[in-house]
């Protein structure tokens, strides 16, 4: 058997008393800046274990340490990757190049499932979006929930980024429902 000595990174409670401030942040920015011998008190509070580093016994140099991620910290890290990925998104928009964009999307998405980030369910009946368009113009557009939905006219030029296709986004407040909705499920469903 090997020997290691394990640093193990947990959240606690840390109680400063008496702090002056001007508003509750600023009250927790001070805390926060403190050291931790400076606490009233410390608690264990049962927080969250979220990551131990383990060192050889013996490795002087630290070659052989790693750090291992808990639950917690592999979701918080996966967090911030599927918003790095989001803003890479709504960069690349602007400029027309979503390649890259959907690579970080897909890897995101990996890790976060491989953490066992949980996906968000998805609605039972799936929405219908309705556009209504005569003589080549959108006259209308509908949907069974709130959805924003954009529109790529390839016949002109993007105002903003003066490249084809223009784009705009129509902000669908989810007012299609009853018979209406049901017939065009009726009519999904048949297709």
């Amino acid at each position: 058997m090997t020997i290691y000595n394990v640093h193990i990174y947990r959240e606690m409670r840390l109680v400063f008393g008496g702090i002056e401030a001007d508003t509750p942040e600023a009250a927790a920015t001070i805390a926060r800046d403190k050291p931790t011998e400076e606490a009233d008190s410390i608690d264990d509070c049962d927080g969250e274990t979220l990551a131990a580093l383990v060192d050889l016994l013996g490795d002087e140099e630290y070659e052989r340490s790693e750090m291992i991620d808990f639950e917690a910290e592999r979701e918080r890290k996966a967090a911030a990757a599927l918003l790095a990925a989001c803003r890479m998104v709504v960069d690349r928009w602007e400029r027309g190049d979503l390649a890259e964009a959907a690579r970080a999307c897909s890897a995101a998405i990996a890790e976060a499932e491989a953490c066992g980030v949980p996906p968000v369910e998805t609605a039972a009946v799936p929405p219908i979006v309705t556009i209504t368009v005569q003589g080549g113009l959108i006259e209308d557009m509908d949907a069974t929930i709130p959805v924003d939905v954009v529109v790529e006219d390839w016949d002109i030029t993007d105002y903003d980024t003066g490249k084809k296709p223009a784009r705009s986004v129509w902000k669908l407040t989810g007012g299609l429902s009853g018979p209406k909705a049901e017939k065009l499920r009726g009519l999904v469903a048949n297709d």
